[in-house]
């Protein structure tokens, strides 16, 4: 490349081309192809336009968003795709205009050349880590093209590596994104358990057996307790069921946990204040 620029007319000319290719770039590859696929595939317009603009935020992390929209998943990973490989082309273009139109940027490239010359490895497999560096939010899909550029790594592998890297991540996000419900009735359940777990636990390395035992000792306040869980929750239960006509499985589940004697009484044994620890052990 010419290390001097004949006229500032002429910088002004390369700039506004490399621009002018950048915008073409990404306006045909990043927006018009996912919306013509969407048209095809009757996806709302304004759900891909939605989810092309969180893009630019999100980066790989714009298909939960696109689930959220209710875009199907392969219109997701086409636009997701779509948009890598127009905006690494279109920064491609951009660092290729700094390089063309300014001497200072074209002797640090020299440099940097020179400088990596010196590991032939670097230039041969390095390329490969703009595979992980556009994981990276938020350098990503912006900053491995300009790694890559700065690096003088072949554009074609760069190009098809970081544009794979972030097709693969979306992937990753959009598997998540479609199984969160279960991922939070998962968590959810094994928050529950955990909690329970740990109160009972608690509870019992708390006291001695002594200390349960002593309360068992009580008749009035045992047939008063075992009046409550036993004959009065479980008729309440019943009586909610059949007086308000709820459906099978919510009925089941209510006489269930009518009938589970002192369960979720225990649960909250840790709110318990200490002097009533050892009713609640023994009950």
């Amino acid at each position: 490349l010419p290390l001097r620029m004949d006229s500032g007319a002429d910088t002004r000319k390369i700039i506004l081309k490399k621009l002018s290719k950048a915008i073409i770039y990404f306006v045909i590859i990043a927006l018009a192809i996912p919306l013509i696929v969407g048209s095809i595939t009757g996806t709302s317009i304004a759900s891909l336009l939605t989810l092309i603009s969180s893009t630019f935020v999100l980066q790989a992390g714009a298909p939960i968003l696109g689930v959220a929209l209710g875009i199907s998943n392969p219109v997701i990973i086409i636009t997701m795709f779509c948009f890598a490989l127009g905006m690494v082309l279109a920064v491609l273009e951009i660092c290729d205009s700094l390089s063309e139109t300014s001497v200072r940027v074209q002797k640090w490239l020299e440099k940097m050349e020179k400088a990596s010359a010196k590991y032939p490895q670097l230039q041969k497999y390095g390329v490969i880590s703009c595979f992980f560096i556009a994981w990276i939010p938020p350098f990503g899909i912006y900053g491995a093209p300009v790694f890559a550029w700065l690096m003088n790594w072949k554009r074609l592998h760069a190009i098809i590596i970081i544009v794979a890297s972030f097709t693969v991540a979306s992937l990753f996000v959009l598997f998540f994104a479609n199984k969160i419900t279960e991922i939070m009735l998962l968590a959810a359940n094994l928050g529950a358990m955990i909690f329970i777990i740990l109160s009972m636990v608690t509870l019992g390395l708390s006291t001695t057996v002594s200390q349960v035992l002593a309360p068992l000792k009580d008749k009035n306040l045992m047939s008063r307790a075992i009046l409550a869980n036993f004959i009065l929750v479980p008729v309440l239960a019943y009586l909610l069921v059949t007086g308000l006509h709820l459906p099978a499985g919510i009925a089941i589940g209510l006489i269930l946990v009518g009938t589970a004697a002192g369960s979720p009484f225990l649960a909250r044994a840790n709110q318990i204040p200490a002097d009533k620890r050892e009713l609640a052990g023994g009950l």
